[in-house]
């Protein structure tokens, strides 16, 4: 199975880490393939664009951590209906870009199995982008679905 086989949300993800789709080894990370990953809950609010503000799409949610998962370094990509930007972590957020908060509780500096929050806001969605519009969250590899 490699990413571009998996559907279009992929492709855009693929894009979006700076991967060309036609390369089935290409993945944000060298991962030789997706890992299915879980995403328990998400919510999504759209603001509109007012003045001089642009419009945005935030999601909350979610997804299931498995221990020993390292995220420092990784690329994380959101995956909106389609609309996908990506973020290394472990960067610093920037004023006025797409901002990606994902909090991990770490003993002894390993990550432990848990449900991690995670909160992305992502500026100028395309109005194809709905409350209803299915979100991937890819972070090195591992695919995080909703629906």
């Amino acid at each position: 199975l490699c990413w571009k086989l998996v559907s279009i949300g992929i492709i855009a993800v693929t894009l979006a880490a700076g991967c060309d789709p036609a390369d089935s080894l290409c993945t944000p990370d060298g991962v030789p393939a997706p890992i299915p990953g879980k995403q328990n809950s998400v919510k999504i609010k759209i603001t509109p664009a007012k003045g001089k503000k642009p419009s945005t799409v935030k999601l909350d949610g979610t997804i299931h951590v498995p221990a020993g998962f390292v995220f420092s370094g990784k690329v994380i990509v959101a995956d909106v209906g389609g609309f996908a930007v990506g973020h290394t972590l472990g960067t610093k957020n920037l004023p006025g870009k797409d901002q990606f908060t994902l909090k991990v509780k770490t003993k002894k500096k390993v990550v432990f199995e848990q449900d991690s929050i995670y909160s992305v806001t992502l500026l100028n969605p395309p109005a194809t982008v709905t409350t209803n519009s299915p979100v991937l969250i890819v972070i090195g590899g591992t695919v995080f679905t909703s629906k």
